[in-house]
């Protein structure tokens, strides 16, 4: 059980924020399963590492937004922002940075500090995506007096990897370049030339 698949992963010589981590990826993974009702888990019982290893890193306004967002937002969502937090929060007592005069430089070294944690484009794009929603929420609540817009910029997100189209079946090709081929529509004969002359359509 989970006791076990903790023993597994220091068995492989992780470190315990690695642990941490991964007990954090795998209770989004069961809050997903959740979502789409594919089981039902009671969390507190079956993960208590993977809710409390990381309580110590939120901070009493973490706490509040989390509950703010938790009346709107579903739970594996949630535990995205937590996740993210986490993550911001460890940066903050790493650079000794307080987040009430957080500015434009410090924003521009917590960019690279993700990136040396070689985390996924999409993982850092959410991280940082979620540290504005955060600010902005603190803005609001007069916990900080900066503008978030200001110190963290469109461009300061990751650009999402873009993926060519998968080839269809052979079969299925085979079928519509067939139905093609016998239409009458001048739309069909223009996809056909397309697929002919190797264009993705």
């Amino acid at each position: 059980g989970f006791v076990g698949f903790v023993n597994y992963l220091e068995a492989l010589g992780l470190g315990k924020s690695t642990i941490e981590v991964a007990l954090i990826y795998l209770r989004k993974y069961l809050e997903w399963l959740g979502d789409i009702k594919k089981i039902t888990i009671e969390f507190e019982k079956h993960l208590p590492k993977a809710r409390y290893s990381y309580i110590k890193f939120l901070s009493e306004d973490n706490k509040l937004f989390l509950k703010h967002i938790g009346t709107t937002l579903r739970p594996s969502t949630c535990s995205d922002y937590r996740g993210s937090l986490v993550w911001i929060n460890k940066f903050l007592v790493e650079k000794n940075i307080s987040i009430t005069n957080l500015n434009r430089s410090e924003v521009e070294i917590f960019l690279q500090w993700l990136q040396s944690k070689q985390f996924s484009i999409l993982h850092r794009r959410k991280i940082i995506i979620n540290f504005r929603a955060y600010l902005y929420w603190l803005n609001d609540h007069g916990s900080i007096s900066y503008d978030p817009s200001s110190i963290i910029k469109s461009n300061d997100f990751p650009k999402r990897p873009l993926h060519l189209p998968r080839p269809l079946p052979r079969e299925i090709d085979a079928a519509i370049i067939e139905k093609f081929e016998k239409s009458t529509d001048i739309h069909h004969k223009g996809l056909l030339l397309m697929r002919k002359t190797g264009l993705r359509i």
